[in-house]
């Protein structure tokens, strides 16, 4: 009988101590830790085996560390053990679309097919999945050509975003408006955009993007700066990509103490090699 009590309280401790692990990475991961976070998920899984949960935040971890390998070995688990778990088919996407930059150029329009291949997924899963839907119409509308871009497809896409969402379809018709080099218009549907979307930050982070792209230097500022405060989630830019965006808009507006610091800040939060390259770049260039 003391055995078996002594049994039961060894798995009760085993079994919270793997709950520890995951819950002590997952605040790792909050606290932007992720070298921390890294190996807490990478223990969880090895206590918890291919638990959709822990695969996910994995890969997640994985794709912010710029280990796109590793990330997509990882997202493809996690979707097998899940095939519907939309976040992951997103995820996979973005993971897909990162590797475009690292593989041989024999194989990048197979990557970029990749990554449009799992939208289309969510939005077969989910025909009215905001995340999806818009993620496809963004790849039609930006991507080149030769890499399937098509910007009929996307057009043909806005009526659908207009129902599920009429914010993001502000947003698509700016950037179709961007294509078209209609700026003034594209402003206009940017600013309405952020007037339907006031508790989201994915319009400011847009709208700021557009600003600096124009030259306008003191406005991009402002909704980065927005952006900031905003409610973020889970796929919105990371904090080296903020950091290097905040950085890019106060050397153009010659404050170098502040371009500096935000550009030190992007390097300590575990940018991607491209963001690395780029700020590495920029701070030479002060």
């Amino acid at each position: 009988m003391l055995n078996l009590v002594l049994t039961l309280m060894l798995i009760g401790c085993a079994s919270l101590s793997h709950a520890d692990d995951f819950s002590d990475a997952k605040r790792a991961f909050d606290n932007l830790e992720y070298a921390a976070a890294l190996r807490g998920f990478r223990a969880s899984r090895e206590t918890r085996g291919d638990d959709s949960e822990v695969l996910f935040y994995l890969a997640r971890t994985e794709l912010i560390l710029g280990d796109y390998k590793d990330a997509r070995q990882t997202v493809e688990a996690l979707l097998e053990v899940d095939p519907t778990h939309l976040d992951g088919h997103y995820l996979a996407g973005l993971i897909y679309l990162s590797l475009v930059g690292e593989v041989n150029v024999f194989r990048k329009m197979g990557m970029a097919k990749s990554a449009v291949g799992a939208w289309k997924r969510m939005v077969e899963l989910d025909d009215n999945n905001l995340l999806g839907n818009y993620a496809v119409f963004s790849f039609y509308a930006n991507a080149p050509g030769f890499a399937g871009g098509d910007l009929d497809e996307a057009k043909a896409l806005l009526p659908k975003l207009q129902i599920i969402s009429p914010a993001y379809a502000e947003m698509a018709r700016a950037a179709l408006a961007v294509r078209a080099e209609d700026f003034s218009q594209a402003e206009q549907h940017y600013l309405r955009a952020t007037e339907l979307m006031q508790s989201s930050a994915s319009p400011l982070f847009a709208i700021a993007q557009f600003y600096y792209q124009q030259e306008q230097f003191n406005k991009s500022l402002d909704a980065m700066l927005q952006y900031q405060k905003a409610e973020k989630r889970w796929h919105d830019p990371s904090d080296a990509m903020i950091h290097f965006s905040l950085g890019s808009v106060y050397a153009r507006l010659g404050n170098i103490e502040l371009a500096r610091s935000n550009f030190e800040r992007a390097l300590l939060s575990y940018p991607n090699r491209r963001i690395r390259e780029l700020v590495t770049k920029a701070l030479s260039q002060l």
